[in-house]
């Protein structure tokens, strides 16, 4: 009687471990990938900035954005641009009014 009991506690253990497994196949086969990043010529990134193309070029030149060159070849990707704003974005100090209040 003792057998049975340690083989079906024996197979039951195999079961947990295949359905485990199944559910990890599922989970993987079914997750979606993640959306390709969007890229952008320097054109674009000039209008989307709203920069000059010789600033894109002194940013570019300077290490201040990030770039790839793929067969000489410049492109931005939208992580590049994010950063880029991310670094360069500063709180507007708000300056007191200058009208004259009336009582």
């Amino acid at each position: 009687m003792k057998e049975k009991i340690d083989i079906s506690l024996l197979q039951q253990a195999r079961i947990m471990q295949q359905n485990d497994e199944l559910i990890r196949l599922f989970r993987e086969s079914h997750s979606m990938p993640p959306p390709p990043e969007k890229v952008y010529t320097p054109e674009e990134t000039k209008d989307i900035l709203r920069i000059s193309a010789r600033t894109l070029l002194t940013l570019k030149q300077t290490g201040k954005i990030a770039f790839c060159n793929i067969n000489r070849n410049i492109f931005y990707l939208q992580s590049h641009i994010d950063e880029f704003l991310r670094n360069n974005s500063h709180r507007a100090i708000q300056q007191p009014s200058k009208r004259k209040t009336t009582i």
